[in-house]
């Protein structure tokens, strides 16, 4: 049996591709069994947290424009975007011979 340590540290890793996220992670670790809810709510003032909210490219476009009305009506006026992660570079050519 382990205190589960090594799983908390383990969510703590980045891969190098994700550097620029800048992210912050909160990780609660307590007794088995003695949380009553696995969600936490806490009260945050997104256009003073976030500097940007982007979006995997891979998500579906009705699902993004949802996403994008709620973050709206929440009265959050961070630019949204989507993220170009796995666009190919400008220059890149493929030649079949």
């Amino acid at each position: 049996m382990t205190d589960g340590t090594g799983i908390a540290q383990s969510l703590l890793y980045k891969c190098k591709e994700f550097e620029h996220e800048q992210e912050i992670r909160l990780i609660y670790s307590g007794p088995d069994r003695k949380c009553p809810n696995n969600i936490f709510n806490c009260s945050i003032e997104p256009n003073t947290l976030f500097d940007s909210i982007m979006f995997d490219p891979r998500i579906d476009e009705s699902l993004q424009k949802a996403c994008t009305a709620a973050i709206q009506n929440l009265d959050c006026n961070v630019k949204l975007e989507i993220s170009n992660l796995y666009d190919l570079p400008n220059d890149f050519s493929f030649h079949l011979n």
